[in-house]
């Protein structure tokens, strides 16, 4: 085999190894990304459980009644119904 031959292959070599490195990276960083995207679903499901949460105790307030059957709350909002939670 000549020498261009030998060393044309030899670049042929090193660019399929450097595309296999590349293929490796873009694997990695895909898993990466996967990992990333479920975390971030995990955590706007517990986002949303919460302001749920919130919201029904803030429903909860405003359904509260004085022995006279008027209500006890004129309003009531989420961001109190999580404040009184450290209270509670």
């Amino acid at each position: 085999m000549s020498y261009q031959a030998e060393r044309e292959r030899e670049e042929l070599r090193a660019r399929a190894e450097a595309a296999e490195q590349a293929a490796r990276d873009l694997a990695d960083q895909t898993e990466l990304a996967t990992s990333a995207t479920e975390a971030q679903a995990a955590a706007l499901q517990e986002l949303e459980r919460q302001a749920k949460a919130a919201h029904d105790v803030a429903q909860a307030l405003l359904s509260l009644r004085s022995a006279g059957d008027e209500r006890l709350m004129a309003d009531a909002f989420p961001a109190f119904a999580v404040s009184l939670a450290r209270f509670c």
